[in-house]
């Protein structure tokens, strides 16, 4: 995999007093998207991806709580050991995510 798109958000923290970046969900480039769970959304837990270039860019343009921004990223070798497994497949931590089906819709009627 050459490039994955992040979802980034701006939320609320479990008091709602404050807010936190979040990473929300994972896209391939065959459009399959895969849920980050709550638990694991804070960018914090993400640190290899924090290093890089477009998360800055996104950290820079979320203003507002629950804006979004959804970005690819190019994966390096220490990305795609989190984030991919020999197999291919998406997965944070110790957990595979879990994909989400996205219904497509067709035009006209």
């Amino acid at each position: 995999m050459e490039q994955l798109r992040f979802e980034f958000a701006l939320l609320p923290t479990s008091d709602g007093k404050s807010n936190i970046y979040c990473v929300t969900s994972i896209t391939t480039k065959e459009q399959k998207m895969f849920a980050i769970p709550e638990e694991i959304q804070s960018v914090g837990l993400h640190k290899e991806l924090i290093k890089t270039s477009a998360y800055n860019k996104v950290k820079n343009s979320l203003k507002k709580r629950y804006q979004t921004r959804k970005v690819w990223i190019k994966m390096s070798d220490e990305l795609s050991k989190i984030y991919v497994d020999e197999d291919g497949n998406l997965q944070f931590g110790e957990q595979y995510l879990e994909e989400i089906e996205q219904k497509v819709t067709s035009g006209g009627q």
